[in-house]
């Protein structure tokens, strides 16, 4: 999963945002993408 994504502004509020309990950006990130990915939401990869 890349870091470097785009999230429609409600849709992220919804997922509750970053959790700030992580201490690197990198864990925060992966979380907030296993929430939206559990939540049901279309991953797209590029290259």
């Amino acid at each position: 999963m890349t870091l470097l994504f785009t999230i429609n502004t409600d849709y992220y509020k919804f997922l509750g945002g970053i959790n700030c309990e992580f201490e690197a950006i990198n864990y925060n990130l992966h979380d907030l993408g296993y929430r939206a990915f559990r939540d049901g939401a279309q991953m797209a990869f590029t290259e």
